[in-house]
């Protein structure tokens, strides 16, 4: 029989936490050792793609089963640091979402939302990334052809020129901020190319000096 899947996302936590009561344990404890690794919930794209495959009890809404998880994560987090025992906290989450009825979910949440040394690790970079902007968090290119007919009254298809539109995603809340789309030509698109090894370039020297022998420059 062919497993039947939602077509809507999830509209609600719990919609999206009830899943992981009816995964089989091989397919839980896939997950539990995906977001245990140094990236906790915040897996890049091509490791998604990778554990939707291995995950079909919740291969649909995978993104947004991630998405909920580092939020209650920090949730249950800050709840604890106010004296909460996390046991407690994490009864009282499941109850909320109604998830009391069952004790597999409920033991299943506890395992995933501990506090590891990794995903504080993680999370603690994350903010350092973030600093005061907005990041850059998706890019998309559009190649396309445009026909020059000429400025005569008499029209002629003389040629075609060539444009290149790169968009900028970002992971502002400000919605004037979260796409950017620019116009390129062969020329600037060499010169963005340019620009991106030079910073790949930049990283690799950071990454093969000895930072701590260096000295601070102060003017």
């Amino acid at each position: 029989m062919s497993r039947q899947y939602t077509v809507t996302p999830p509209t609600t936590i719990g919609e999206a936490i009830v899943p992981l009561g009816h995964m089989p344990d091989v397919e839980f404890q896939i997950l539990l050792e995906a977001v245990s690794g140094p990236r906790s919930f915040s897996l890049p794209k091509d490791a998604i793609e990778v554990l939707r495959k291995r995950l079909p009890a919740v291969a649909p809404s995978l993104t947004y089963l991630l998405g909920v998880l580092a939020f209650l994560y920090t949730q249950v987090d800050r709840v604890v640091e106010l004296g909460e025992p996390y046991d407690s906290v994490v009864t009282k989450l499941a109850d909320e979402v109604k998830a009391g009825d069952q004790p597999l979910l409920k033991e299943r949440l506890s395992e995933l939302l501990r506090q590891t040394e990794a995903r504080d690790r993680f999370r603690k970079i994350r903010r350092l990334q973030s600093g005061f902007i907005p990041n850059a968090v998706g890019f998309s290119t559009f190649v396309d052809l445009r026909p020059d007919y000429g400025d005569s009254d008499v029209l002629s298809l003389r040629g075609l020129v060539k444009v290149i539109q790169l968009r900028i995603t970002t992971d502002s809340d400000n919605a004037a901020e979260q796409r950017f789309v620019f116009q390129l030509n062969k020329d600037s698109l060499h010169e963005l190319k340019k620009a991106i090894d030079r910073a790949s370039e930049k990283l690799e020297l950071l990454s093969s000096e000895t930072l701590a022998s260096l000295p601070i420059i102060e003017l």
